[in-house]
């Protein structure tokens, strides 16, 4: 089959695009050096040594790793950018084939990072530089912006390794027009735990949000944020009525977590499990349920109805709930689940034993082919 001409000068203009990409990489003057090597090569460095490790001893591994943070120390603030510049790429669909036509290509031996790899790398330098890189803050809470997942995480991380000096603006950012931008501080507050506990009444103003990722991702946070636990718990029982299933999962999980006030708590999550009729949000309402032991006693009998039931799933959360706060009570049900899984294997061994031989199935051949 001949290729065209259109097509070979096309496929020659690709090549020599790739080959004009990698001498400017190589010889960009404008990128920052210390010990002869770029700060493109040190960030490379930084992650985590897959490449190498297993092909030299690991403490010459780790040392390699140590090497390059001591460089991105060296560069400070001066790194900043280009880790800004990466934690923001992403690659478009026509790029992405781009790139693996690029790497795949036997004439050019050349490996071009994937924007994954650019945001590992960007985010490697902000756990280097902590809290030097505060700069970046507003910088990197506008990436929320972004609308693919691993960019929102990457954001966060980022924030996260800065450290507490980006709490004040998130919490500024509860209140951004954009409902990524707030989903996205909400979320990384949470990371904080105590240290953000400032937040909590924002946090709380957010579960009043008209955006239902925002409302969830501050049910999720305000958990883990201690201090005044008692209006933290007012303020999440109303979102298990919340029209959002996603809502009414995390202040099922939340309220879990704080595990506090039972006598007002529990019931709340009962009477939410009678009126749910998905399986996973059940599940996480008796997962809530159960993280408060013995204190959820009077959950007992729905967990009982529900165990016999028999409903697939539901009633194995539920039994997993019943033996964390009565494990007396779980005990006749254990035995019973027990027996009930040990006959269902033996009918199933019955079954394959008993089953007739395939006859349309030629016998194995004798030797190879």
């Amino acid at each position: 089959m001949k290729v065209s001409l259109a097509i070979r000068k096309g496929l020659i203009l690709i090549f020599a695009g790739i080959l004009l990409w990698v001498i400017f990489a190589v010889f960009h003057p404008f990128e920052p050096r210390y010990q002869g090597k770029r700060l493109t090569t040190w960030a490379a460095d930084l992650l985590s040594p897959e490449e190498f490790w297993g092909m030299q001893p690991a403490s010459v591994a780790l040392a390699k790793q140590d090497n390059a943070a001591a460089a991105i120390r060296h560069f400070g603030i001066k790194a900043m950018p280009l880790a800004i510049k990466w934690c923001s790429v992403e690659d478009s669909a026509f790029k992405e084939k781009l790139k693996d036509l690029a790497n795949g290509q036997k004439i050019f031996q050349v490996q071009i990072p994937s924007d994954y790899d650019y945001q590992s790398r960007g985010v490697r330098i902000f756990e280097v530089l902590g809290p030097i890189a505060k700069p970046a803050i507003p910088s990197l809470i506008n990436l929320f912006q972004k609308k693919r997942p691993y960019t929102f995480s990457t954001a966060s991380c980022a924030l996260h390794y800065i450290g507490t000096d980006t709490i004040p603006p998130l919490i500024e950012a509860l209140t951004n027009s954009n409902e990524r931008v707030r989903t996205g501080a909400a979320t990384t507050l949470g990371s904080f735990e105590s240290q953000a506990r400032d937040a909590t009444p924002a946090l709380i103003q957010c579960l009043k949000d008209e955006n239902s990722r925002v409302r969830s991702a501050a049910a999720m946070s305000l958990a883990h944020l201690g201090g005044d636990t008692n209006a933290v718990i007012s303020a999440l029982l109303p979102c298990l009525k919340d029209k959002d299933v996603c809502v009414r999962e995390m202040a099922a999980i939340s309220l879990g977590d704080i595990h506090q006030k039972p006598e007002t708590v529990v019931p709340a999550l009962l009477a939410s499990i009678e009126k749910e009729a998905d399986i996973v949000p059940i599940n996480y309402l008796l997962g809530g349920i159960a993280r408060f032991g013995t204190n959820a006693r009077p959950a007992i009998p729905v967990l009982v109805k529900i165990i016999e039931s028999k409903r697939i799933m539901v009633a194995d959360h539920a039994l997993g709930a019943l033996r964390k706060i009565d494990p007396d009570a779980a005990k006749p049900f254990v035995e019973n689940r027990r027996k009930s899984l040990i006959k269902t294997n033996l009918d199933y061994l019955l079954l394959q034993t008993n089953a007739p031989a395939e006859t349309n199935v030629p016998d194995p051949p004798t030797k190879l082919e």
